[in-house]
């Protein structure tokens, strides 16, 4: 991605989470970015495309920030930590900053059903990297790895659309730790 991409996905993220998928047009994106609407044009064809571009974009940042995580711990529980700030955390305070938030999240998710299930298995794929040390404590109780990880992916899924607010979101994700790191302990 170039660095004049990148500042017109900065200025899209800014517009959208301000008045919505709906009420931003191409022009308030060319504005917030001090860019003529060609120049916007240019590099995208419209909106759609800016939304699944930023997605994109957003997802794999997402993913570069876990992997930098994962590698900067070695403990199990910071390892999760890093994955649930990431997948769940991060996300959650960027929509509810928004007063559109559950308009972004349906926009979305109509942009790119298929980028949401890429991130999906690449969520999965983390929280498996994760298990696969405890893979004889996993397989006393019955389970993979790669179980234990696709339920904790659709936990965090399940999460972001479930907690009321901050505190509930909080206590959510301690309890899906604490039974992640139960799951992980020996039989």
């Amino acid at each position: 991605m170039s660095d004049k991409e990148d500042h017109l996905l900065n200025a899209a993220e800014q517009v959208f989470l301000r008045y919505g998928i709906k009420r931003t047009s191409m022009a308030d994106v060319a504005e917030q970015a001090g860019v003529s609407r060609q120049t916007l044009y240019k590099s995208f064809a419209n909106k759609d495309a800016v939304m699944l571009a930023g997605m994109q974009r957003h997802l794999a940042q997402k993913a570069q920030l876990i992997k930098a995580g994962l590698a900067a711990y070695d403990d199990v529980s910071d390892q999760i930590d890093v994955i649930l700030n990431a997948v769940v955390v991060m996300p959650h305070a960027a929509l509810t900053s928004s007063p559109h938030a559950a308009e972004l999240m349906d926009g979305i998710g109509q942009i790119s059903e298929a980028e949401l299930a890429r991130a999906a298995q690449k969520t999965t794929a983390f929280f498996a990297q994760v298990f696969a040390p405890f893979e004889a404590q996993l397989a006393g109780r019955g389970l993979t790895p790669a179980d234990l990880a696709s339920l904790a992916q659709i936990a965090c899924k399940s999460i972001k659309g479930a907690a009321k607010d901050e505190a509930d979101l909080k206590q959510l994700l301690a309890t899906l730790k604490a039974a992640l790191l139960a799951s992980l302990s020996a039989v």
